[in-house]
This record gives structure tokens, sequence and C-alpha cells, in this order.
């Protein structure tokens, strides 16, 4: 991890996590970053730092996820991940975030809805609040009885080639690292959130979210073969003000495929609104 980035750990719900956070860890405002599957905070590294430059910065991994803790009572739902990023949030101090979310750390929008005066503004990268979505077909194997629980239990065999074919520009590196944590405890976590989950509840924070019409970037890779880039448009949906960016020739996770690019927008929009939310 790169220097200026702090490492500690919290136990929000009784779940120990991995905290990175850079800038002033007194602000009660803050830039979160939350992962997606089945990566972990380490998938900020690029765009922490740069955070760091203007603003606190906060990236923790999720239960189930990098190193944090993945116990086998817990629910792995999309209402217990939502809880469980609000307790972070709260056992770090944070009254006010604008939050950086992908795949599912878009869960973050229930939180957001939830807690509507806590959000100051989203950037969505190939994740967010899903309108007409129907799940990819991993997922839907998993969520099928008995033959998921043997997708799960083998899905480690098979890991490479799914990112191969599914997206291909997820560098080496980052697929080995995911890989290494992709152990039976995450890959049970994965299955009880994708049965958990069925299509028609992704909508469901739409309403609350568009009334509040919240500062937005949407990033989406126009190569997504697991949230198809139509999607990247329905985040107006929820955020109405929201600019849409495609990135050419990439996949679903541009901020390990295109840290560049994404920095290049995601930085100039969170200055931005962290500037406008410090003097207003």
């Amino acid at each position: 991890m790169s220097a200026g980035v702090a490492t500690s750990r919290i136990e929000p719900l009784g779940i120990g996590t991995r905290v990175l956070q850079v800038g002033d860890p007194g602000l009660e405002e803050a830039v979160a970053l939350l992962h997606g599957a089945p990566g972990s905070a380490e998938d900020w590294a690029d765009l922490l730092p740069r955070i760091g430059a203007f603003a606190r910065g906060v990236a923790f991994d999720l239960p189930g996820f990098g190193e944090a803790e993945k116990p086998a009572d817990w629910g792995y739902t999309p209402d217990g991940f939502a809880l469980f990023i609000g307790a972070a949030l709260d056992a770090l101090g944070i009254a006010r975030a604008h939050m950086v979310m992908i795949d599912i750390g878009g869960l973050g929008c229930l939180w957001a809805a939830a807690h509507p005066q806590s959000l100051a503004s989203a950037v969505l990268i190939d994740g967010g609040v899903l309108v007409e979505y129907r799940w990819h077909l991993p997922a839907r194997a998993h969520r099928l009885p008995l033959i998921g629980t043997l997708v799960a239990a083998s899905a480690r065999l098979g890991f490479d080639a799914t990112y191969r074919l599914y997206d291909p520009g997820v560098p080496k590196g980052v697929r080995r690292r995911w890989r290494r944590g992709y152990d039976w405890p995450t890959r049970r976590a994965m299955l009880r959130l994708y049965r958990a989950t069925p299509p028609s509840s992704f909508g469901r924070p739409a309403a609350v979210l568009r009334r509040l019409d919240r500062p937005a970037l949407v990033i989406w890779g126009s190569r997504d073969r697991f949230v198809g880039v139509e999607q990247a448009e329905r985040q107006r949906a929820s955020f109405p003000s929201a600019e849409v960016v495609v990135l050419d020739g990439c996949g679903h996770y541009p901020p390990v495929e295109a840290p560049q690019r994404v920095a290049e927008l995601a930085v100039p929009f969170l200055k931005r609104q962290w500037d406008r939310t410090a003097t207003g």
C-alpha cells in the first residue's frame, strides 16, 4: 500500500475488519470507498492516496472479503451489508460521506436511502441501484437449489477461466490476489448474498435517492459482462443530475483495469463536491 495510507481495524456489529485511511482522521466528513466482489479495500490502492491530497478518505473490507472476518452465522443479505456499512462509518466517526461504490459496494445505496442527510455525493462505478436488472449467469447458477452450493464449492477451480471470459482486462496480479482470498468463507458469503437478493429487489432505493438528487458521477465499462453498460444511464433513475461516462474497452472493474482513467474522472469530481460541502 502507498505511503501515507494508515491501516487499522474496527469491529462494526462485532465483525472485525481492516480499514485503510488517508487524510485527517478527525474530520466528520469523508470519502468512503466500497469495494466489489471478490475484491477488497486493496482495490482502491491507486485512488485512495489521491483522495488524501484534499480530503479524508476511508476504505474498509466488507464482511466475508479481504481481511474482514467471515462469520458463518452472519446473513450476508443486502440489508445486513447496509447495516454494516453504517456501523463502520459510525465507528470511524463519519457523519457525512461521499460514497464511491463498485459492484456489491453499490449496496451502500441502501445505507444512503436510509440515511439521506448523511449522503453528500456518489461515484457509481459499474454498480449502484440496478433498475430492471437480472443477475449475470454465474450468479444465477449460485441461486439454483442444491446446484448452487456445488457451484460455490468448486468456484475456485474455475476462477481464472471465469475472469478470462467475463473480464479479461483485470490484471493478472489483481486476479491472483483475488483468487488467493477466494476461500470457502468468501465463496459462502457470495453464495448467501446471491440467494438473498432477488432481481425484483435491485431498484428498491431508487425512489428515495431520486428525491434527494445528490451530485453523482457514473463511470461504467463499455465491455462489462457482469452488469451491462445500459445500467449506466439507468443510474439517473436514482441520481437524476448524474454525469455519466462510459469507458470504452473497459470491463466491470475500472479501478484496477484503468486506474488512471478512473482517477482523471473521479478525483476532480470528488474535490468539487468536497469543496462545495466544506464551504456550504
